[in-house]
């Protein structure tokens, strides 16, 4: 590219085109007619002097983005505050894994392969409690405004009195200058009316496993007895939303769904016109388990589905944009740049136990919640808190690296390829999937 920086990378529109670089994540969408100057500076047509003379805006704008080469000196690789991680300043999330067990035996479970959920316990307040005070100190140290608590499992409702009892002390122990939100992760089959008043009166957002209608959803979300669990799922979405609940519904993707989808975007538009309440959809791509059997399709197949539902919601005014299916556009928008997401040191996830995880999909623990703020020097933690695309072989060059991050780190190692591998169907996916919202939500 002559003295543009290899980093350059571009998206076109129909008008415009979107601009970035994917070392550091600076972007700016601008004019079509940018093209055609950056492929004159690529081919030497145009060169540095006669950009900076004759095109100084758009010179100017390269280098705000650090596209332009003579610019390497002064830049600084992609760098972190140790001392501030050691800190645990990057902590804003506490997940308390608090039941291993669950009801259901789905099929694609990531739980399948890891190996910290073997003994199945229920998590005591006990625990949680030293979790709960752990975090709020982590917190008053480094003066966070806000936090989230997130409760997980297995299946967390089967430990509801405890979750009940930790949101009432954190709301009676935490200052009130921290902002907190409560999110549970459930399969929707034991949700109650009392559980809803008591969601609806602490803003707890419920996000909610739905893979289809009935055909779809009980192929893989199935009882231990192999029965399907989409009827009492439709009769809990129903009392969310009688009871006014935040509800995010959550829906993987697999070879069952994947012509289905728009059938379900008209169910749950359908729900909400009902109701008129808050909820959104998720499409997730599977994570981690074995796909066979699962997801056989061709990403080209895969990927057409998904790009039609994108397109089909927008018609029914119905929010997709969340799930890792726009993780990295997320990113991306947010500005979250160099690491994949909150296992990368932002969130303490902690077992019945007291161990302590990246996140729920972790397969190791890097501690427990005895070890206080040392916890934040080991270098299971810096490792997890530092890690970025540079230190994955494959990713380098890659057009989405600074908003990827080099993936997840849980897949990684769960692959044993957490520094010198990439998932190249995987990758595929992520920077098609990544160029197509660009320019269906962007461009």
């Amino acid at each position: 590219m002559g003295y543009l920086d290899s980093s350059l990378c571009m998206i076109e529109g129909e008008k415009d085109i979107f601009l970035y670089n994917s070392r550091n994540g600076k972007k700016i969408k601008c004019s079509k007619v940018v093209k055609d100057i950056l492929t004159g500076a690529e081919q030497g047509t145009v060169t540095e002097e006669e950009m900076a003379s004759d095109y100084p805006g758009l010179y100017d704008m390269l280098r705000k983005l650090e596209l332009v080469k003579s610019q390497r000196n002064e830049q600084e690789a992609l760098g972190y505050d140790i001392d501030f991680i050691k800190g645990g300043g990057l902590i804003k999330s506490l997940r308390l894994n608090i039941s291993e067990m669950c009801n259901l035996d789905c099929s694609y479970c990531y739980e399948r392969v890891t190996n910290h959920t073997i003994h199945r316990k229920n998590m005591d307040f006990s625990v949680a409690r030293k979790a709960m005070d752990f975090f709020r100190e982590v917190l008053i140290k480094n003066k966070s405004p806000q936090c989230m608590i997130r409760f997980f499992g297995g299946e967390p409702l089967i430990n509801y009195p405890l979750m009940k009892e930790c949101i009432e002390y954190i709301e009676n122990t935490f200052p009130e200058y921290i902002d907190k939100s409560y999110v549970v992760n459930t399969n929707g089959t034991l949700i109650t009316d009392e559980m809803c008043r008591f969601f609806k009166e602490y803003h707890v957002i419920v996000i909610l496993s739905i893979d289809g209608l009935k055909e779809q959803h009980d192929v893989n979300r199935r009882y231990k007895n192999g029965t399907g669990s989409f009827e009492k799922v439709n009769q809990s979405i129903d009392l969310l939303a009688a009871n006014g609940c935040i509800t995010a519904l959550t829906t993987v993707m697999t070879d069952q769904n994947f012509s289905h989808l728009k059938e379900l975007i008209d169910y749950v538009a359908e729900k909400k016109s009902s109701y008129d309440f808050e909820c959104k959809l998720s499409l997730n791509n599977v994570h981690i388990c074995n796909k066979s059997g699962i997801v056989e399709k061709s990403l080209d197949e895969r990927l057409n589905y998904f790009f039609e539902a994108i397109e089909y919601a927008k018609k029914r005014n119905l929010d997709l944009s969340g799930g890792n299916t726009f993780m990295i556009f997320n990113n991306m928008m947010h500005g979250n740049n160099g690491r994949h997401c909150g296992g990368n040191g932002f969130e303490l996830c902690v077992s019945p136990e007291g161990n302590i995880y990246g996140c729920g999909a972790a397969q190791s623990a890097f501690g427990t919640i005895d070890e206080g703020m040392q916890l934040f020097s080991k270098p299971e933690y810096i490792f997890l808190a530092t890690r970025n695309a540079d230190i994955v072989n494959k990713c380098k060059g890659c057009p989405i690296a600074s908003y990827c991050g080099g993936g997840c780190v849980a897949e990684a190692i769960s692959a044993e390829n957490a520094e010198d591998e990439g998932d190249p169907e995987g990758c595929e996916l992520e920077k098609r999937v990544f160029s197509f919202l660009v320019k269906e939500f962007i461009l």
